[in-house]
This record gives structure tokens, sequence and C-alpha cells, in this order.
């Protein structure tokens, strides 16, 4: 799971766990956060997590093979 959230609510987030909570789901919940899917990419006949991590160099070698293999506009 990934969250986006606003610097401003920092704030919030820094008392509640002041306060003692721990349960991130909790804390979510209070700020009326909801949940948005994003169905899987495809390149080829292969689907591609839209949040696709590049963190060690086989992951890059992999992400430039696929965009080599993506449709570019004309």
């Amino acid at each position: 799971m990934v969250g986006i959230w606003p610097v401003t609510m920092a704030d919030d987030l820094k008392a509640a766990l002041a306060s003692g909570m721990r349960k991130a789901s909790r804390w979510v919940d209070m700020q009326g956060a909801a949940q948005v899917f994003f169905p899987p990419s495809e390149i080829g006949e292969r689907e591609i997590d839209p949040f696709f991590n590049v963190n060690r160099e086989e992951d890059l070698a992999e992400a430039e093979r696929l965009l080599k293999r993506v449709p570019q506009p004309s």
C-alpha cells in the first residue's frame, strides 16, 4: 500500500503518535482517506505493477527493457 499525504497533516500525525496511537489504519480512517486502485499496466503481453520499484541495478535494467517495448506516440 502507498500513501500520499500533504505536509500540512504532519502536526496531526505527530499529535496522534504522542497520544499513543500506533495503528496507522486508525489514523488514516480519521483523516477521511479513500483507497484508489491502480490496475496493472500492460506492456506487450505482460502486466506490470504501476508502482514498479527500481531499487537495484537489476530493476533498472528491467525497467529499461520494458520502456523499449512501450509504443511511442507519433
